[in-house]
């Protein structure tokens, strides 16, 4: 006779299960198997060959640079492609297989990082929430684009990275994906005010407590000077990625030409876009009657992933809680400066995803003080959302 716990398992599995085969089937019309879409494919040929440009390409995001073509994006992720781009070559090289790869194990690291954290069966929740009710689920879909297979390749190095700090928090392997994290997306290097606390949380008492900070200290350091270099060759400064060069859309252009690539002018619409905005589905001119897309401008964080808002509710250790919104409002208050809110995403805010891994940490410290119906009730909400954003308005209509 199967027991209650027995039954929520098997419920819990079948629910995944579930989703899996629902997010197969809007993986299918993005499905491209042609690497020629994605720029870090070309950026893994280029290193390849021993250069740091690329051929020209008739697309958007990508700099020109006294005569050549360069990708601004951090390299980290190319560089993971090599093996791959040298024996498919680009045009084969698709990067939503390796997305779908990496996937399966970002969720083993997150099953195995919040096991530490919380129950089985409030970690199987926590796993649906993450990779099925946040911007997760949008990149995965559309990881044949460079922004989103860089944020795949970023969850998996902070996820790598949490496991570590919340396991032996050894200092050079923290260093090492701290380093990966930060060369996928820039601003990740926020993570080092949390990866120093719980650092020096993990080995205050040892002997010599200080020997890990200097390992992690070190390895970060020679990661952003490798990062500056590979700058300056590029562009004559160690601080300019080339962001300011690249080829961008309309309003993207004009936005640039007026304000800068950072500026205060940008917060209310962000900020509207990150926290307030709600779900938008796009009807054809006219009638309005026939469902056209949704809109690629996202969704906020809270009314795409209401569960966020247990994080409000943590019970954490005071210090780590702290210390948790200082590192993740810093990646969110930087970003609002930024001139683009993420475009294109659906249901989202994918920059969202640099903060949330941490974030769900004081999801899971807020499980026991929030009734289970509500925090559920609310990662159900978010899946809901997501499979008609991403499922029913693109594959049905």
């Amino acid at each position: 006779m199967i027991h209650l716990k027995q039954a929520k398992w098997i419920v819990s599995i079948a629910l995944i299960l579930g989703l899996l085969v629902i997010i197969g089937i809007s993986f299918a019309p993005c499905w491209r198997p042609d690497g020629t879409r994605n720029l870090y494919v070309y950026l893994a040929d280029a290193f390849l060959h021993g250069r740091l440009w690329v051929p020209f390409q008739n697309q958007w995001d990508i700099a020109r640079y006294e005569g050549r073509m360069y990708v601004v994006f951090p390299p980290f992720p190319a560089v993971l492609l090599m093996p791959y781009v040298a024996v498919l070559g680009i045009h084969a090289a698709g990067t939503q297989i390796p997305a779908l790869l990496i996937s399966v194990l970002n969720v083993y690291l997150f099953v195995r990082l919040f096991r530490r954290l919380c129950g089985k069966i409030d970690t199987i929740w926590l796993t649906l929430a993450f990779f099925a009710g946040t911007g997760y689920w949008c990149c995965m879909t559309w990881s044949d684009g460079v922004w989103y297979f860089a944020h795949i390749i970023a969850t998996m190095s902070l996820l790598l990275l949490l496991n570590e700090l919340f396991g032996k928090a050894r200092g050079y392997l923290a260093g090492i994906f701290f380093c990966m994290a930060f060369l996928s997306r820039q601003l990740t290097i926020y993570y080092l005010v949390f990866a120093l606390f719980m650092i020096w949380r993990a080995h205050k008492d040892n002997p010599r407590p200080y020997i890990h900070l200097i390992q992690f200290l070190a390895i970060s350091g020679l990661c952003v000077g490798v990062y500056m270099v590979y700058n300056h060759v590029r562009f004559g400064n160690p601080f300019d990625t080339g962001y300011r060069y690249i080829l961008m859309h309309e309003f993207g252009t004009l936005r640039f030409k007026k304000y800068g690539l950072f500026n205060a002018y940008y917060i209310p619409y962000n900020f509207y876009s990150y926290f307030i905005k709600g779900f938008n589905i796009v009807f054809k001119e006219g009638l309005r009657m026939k469902p056209l897309h949704m809109d690629f401008h996202g969704t906020s964080l809270f009314a795409a992933s209401p569960f966020v808002l247990a994080a409000f509710r943590s019970k954490l250790e005071q210090p780590m809680r702290t210390v948790i919104w200082i590192t993740a409002g810093l990646i969110a208050a930087h970003s609002l400066f930024y001139f683009n809110n993420g475009f294109r995403q659906i249901n989202c805010v994918r920059f969202s995803l640099d903060y949330l891994p941490l974030v769900m940490v004081l999801v899971a410290g807020s499980v026991k003080s929030i009734p289970a119906v509500v925090w559920r009730g609310a990662i159900v909400v978010a899946i809901i959302l997501n499979i008609i954003a991403l499922f029913v308005v693109p594959v049905i209509f």
